[in-house]
């Protein structure tokens, strides 16, 4: 029998079909060489040995004619064969015996004609079976001869190689023979392809059965790193559960998205300019909060605490922004981490309580220091709670006491805290200078910069608790007593740069700017702050609802002389100017003051279609551009220029006005959602989950028209609250609609409050078809909150099925 690498040589050397016998025979031991080489790795010997079947069958197969040749000779013998019975039984007649000799001749015969066929299909038969456990077995011995039990298998591992490859390499010879030669070996059985074929199975029998005496073994010995791996798997897995629970305790944490209010407060106040308060870089004070090692300066002054103080419009806020901007454009690997919050009076109460700023605090340190997440869990493991700031009596308590334990932590890494509007925070106050003063005794990892009005004297009242360290601490910068003209005087050039603009108001020659300027410059009193600067060029840059310019450069002086310095003076002038600009346009004129009153009474910014809603007046935006000296529109939502807007408007129209803006407010608002529900939710018709998208323009009514209500205490409020008012009437028929609603809106907790608190003002009016309403009504939407937040519909079915037969909802709502 050839060798395989001659049959592999032979190969070769047909392909190049060469002439020349001596160049053959270099070829010859140039390509034996190579082949010799490549058959030493086992791969390559497999890949080129199924290479050379898979050509040889394919050789095979393409003798079309030799092949049906064998198979007609096959089937012609089979066919003849199926009837020998038969015939033999008819030779066995006296009178046939003659033809019983040739007839048996026949059959030898045949039989020798069908050897071919059978040793074709027994090969192919063969061929496919040991090529597929051949890749089998690869696979699998290279993890049982392994240094063990198992070296005891290479010679059974080996003995079925052997009886493999021999049945491939006979196979190769067979394929690459002469087919007329082929033909005469089938036709004597030259080769037993069924005797190697049981050759291979004997083999695999035998290696199988000691492989499986072999596993056990492995098991055996292996079955503590087994359990060592379920072990590490069962860590994964918690692990993967410890992240999940993690994210929810982030989440729990998060209740507002500081950097994006930054954005916002950039917007409304026209962007910021590095330019104007660049000034306070260089101060003592910046240099003293941002001074952790003295940097390198043995005399360098050094405090924990940087407060900046000053009247409304002095552009604390943007000072704040400036430094933030400044510590993020200076942040590296080792830098400090950076946290700040914006307390904003425009938006709702919770949102600027004590509580409220420390949580964000916390949630933007975690951001940047993850590792801190634990004190955050050991928090809700030792409270056993999943929200541990639903209940807001102990809200303070617990986030105060995740945030001391973090300052505890030797892995916390330094961090700046960056609170402005302290006087704008609601709630709690007290609290949280206490808390920061606590934390002005690790000066190596905490620095706090701090804004706020002078009108809230928080260090007096910290001094009669007697405790004065926080005074001590700080390192003030009073902006009243700052020379602000420099950068005063930038902001000024700035906006006179827009009115010398190509499409800008017209009349404004070089001139007229100068006179500006000097004007501005020289007022005294409210002139040093920004606020009032910019107020001024929002006049100047005013246009009529037509998109005329308001005022002509030619008359800019005067206009701006008749302007008052006083910031709330400068309010009522143009609030004055404004109406008297719509005097023509009574209607226009009235929208323009509700739409006024809205904006500054509301509890949270307005989005356009929530202030249409109120209005009902589809082009709100408008008439909130009427507003511009006192409104700002950024991303479709409405709020007041600054909260010097909000005070006057409350000082202008004193208690009783406001409280009567609330109780118009909550009117409206009853109005819009009653318009809605009733063409939503009518009783006569299939009720169909709502939309997101429809209950937009009424989430602030949901959410606070009680609040509303309530604060028009100088108000009738009795005759709004008695039975059969227009409080009552509207609860009898959209009670479960307003709940629906505030469900979709992911805000039922509020509404469950809101029914509360009207109660306790209804107990107190001895109202009491109401007040058992608004009992039954509370008791109802606490009792089934949680099937009501799952799905809002079932407010209709379950929640009505199991609601107690006398109860009032049932009464009202269930013939419905």
């Amino acid at each position: 029998m050839e060798t395989l690498a001659e049959v592999l040589v032979d190969k070769e050397l047909e392909d190049l079909k060469v002439k020349d016998s001596a160049r053959a025979k270099a070829e010859r031991m140039n390509l034996k060489k190579k082949i010799l080489e490549e058959l030493g790795d086992r791969t390559q010997r497999q890949a080129r040995l199924n290479k050379i079947v898979e050509d040889g069958r394919n050789r095979v197969d393409k003798q079309d004619k030799q092949a049906k040749v064998i198979d007609g000779l096959d089937a012609l013998a089979q066919g003849v064969l199926k009837i020998k019975p038969a015939i033999d039984i008819v030779l066995q007649i006296p009178q046939a015996a003659p033809a019983a000799l040739p007839w048996a001749g026949v059959c030898i015969g045949l039989q020798i004609l069908s050897n071919p066929a059978k040793a074709r299909r027994s090969n192919l038969k063969g061929i496919v079976h040991v090529s597929s456990r051949m890749e089998w077995y690869c696979s699998l011995t290279p993890h049982l001869l392994r240094n063990g039990p198992h070296i005891q298998l290479k010679k059974k591992v080996v003995k079925m190689y052997k009886a493999i490859l021999f049945y491939q390499m006979k196979s190769v010879c067979f394929y690459y023979k002469h087919q007329g030669l082929a033909f005469l070996q089938g036709i004597t059985n030259w080769n037993d392809w069924d005797g190697y074929l049981k050759q291979v199975e004997e083999a695999e029998k035998i290696f199988k059965d000691d492989a499986a005496q072999a596993m056990q073994v492995k098991l055996v010995t292996t079955g503590n790193n087994i359990h060592k791996a379920i072990e590490h798997q069962i860590r994964q897995r918690e692990g993967m559960n410890q992240a999940e629970t993690d994210r929810k305790y982030f989440e729990d944490l998060n209740v507002s998205y500081p950097d994006l209010d930054m954005e916002k407060i950039e917007k409304n106040k026209g962007g910021l300019r590095g330019d104007v308060y660049g000034w306070v870089l260089d101060s003592d004070q910046y240099a003293a909060v941002t001074n952790w090692e003295d940097n390198g300066k043995p005399d360098a002054a050094s405090s924990p605490l940087m407060w900046v103080r000053g009247d409304p419009g002095m552009g604390k806020t943007m000072l704040m922004i400036g430094i933030i901007h400044e510590f993020g454009n200076g942040i590296v690997d080792h830098a400090p981490s950076l946290c700040y919050f914006f307390c904003q009076a425009a938006n709702e109460q919770d949102t600027n309580s004590a509580t409220t700023i420390l949580r964000s605090l916390v949630w933007m340190l975690l951001l940047q220091q993850p590792k801190l997440i634990e004190h955050v869990r050991f928090e809700h493991t030792a409270r056993k709670a999943e929200n541990l700031f639903n209940d807001k009596r102990y809200a303070w308590d617990h986030a105060s006491r995740i945030f001391k334990n973090i300052l505890e932590d030797p892995q916390l890494r330094p961090v700046y805290f960056v609170i402005d509007a302290l006087d704008e925070c609601s709630e709690g106050l007290l609290d949280l200078f206490g808390l920061i003063q606590n934390s002005l005794d690790r000066p190596e990892k905490i620095r706090w910069l701090l804004s706020n009005r002078p009108n809230i004297n928080v260090l007096a009242r910290l001094e009669e608790r007697g405790t004065q360290t926080l005074a001590k601490e700080m390192s003030m910068l009073d902006l009243q007593t700052c020379d602000l003209a420099r950068p005063r005087g930038i902001y000024i050039d700035y906006n006179l740069s827009i009115l010398r603009k190509e499409h800008g108001p017209p009349g404004y020659s070089e001139a007229i700017l100068k006179n500006i300027s000097e004007e501005i410059v020289n007022r005294n009193e409210g002139s040093t702050t920004f606020l009032w600067v910019s107020l001024v060029f929002k006049q100047l840059n005013e246009r009529y609802r037509d998109g005329n310019w308001v005022v002509n450069g030619k008359h800019a002086l005067s206009v701006l002389k008749k302007m008052p310095s006083d910031l709330q003076e400068t309010y009522e002038h143009m609030r004055k100017r404004a109406e008297e600009q719509l005097e023509r346009w009574p209607e226009e004129l009235a929208l323009f003051k509700f739409v006024l009153k809205a904006s500054l009474l509301a509890f949270r910014p307005l989005s356009l279609s929530e202030l249409s809603k109120l209005t009902n007046v589809p082009d709100v935006k408008t008439a909130v551009e009427t507003c511009g000296s006192f409104l700002v529109i950024n991303d479709e939502t409405v709020s007041p220029l600054h909260l010097s807007a909000k005070e006057y408007y409350q000082s202008r129209f004193g208690p009783a006005g406001v409280a009567k803006g609330h109780e118009d407010i909550s009117m409206r608002c009853i109005d819009g959602m009653s318009a809605l529900f009733h063409s939503l939710r009518n009783w006569e018709k299939d009720i169909k989950p709502l939309e997101l998208d429809l209950l937009a323009p009424i989430r602030y009514s949901c959410v606070f028209w009680v609040t509303h209500l309530l604060a028009s205490t100088h108000c009738e409020l009795p005759t709004k609250l008695e039975d059969g008012g227009r409080v009552h009437e509207f609860l009898k028929a959209h009670f479960l609609h307003w709940l629906e609603s505030l469900s979709v809106l992911h805000e039922l907790s509020a509404g469950i409050t809101s029914a509360r608190k009207l109660l306790n003002n209804v107990e107190t009016l001895t109202s009491s078809e109401l007040s058992r309403f608004l009992k039954d009504g509370e008791r109802f939407g606490a009792s089934f909150r949680s099937i009501i937040e799952r799905a809002p519909l079932q407010i209709y079915g379950a929640a009505l099925v199991f609601c107690p037969e006398d109860s009032e909802m049932k009464k009202l709502f269930w013939g419905r």
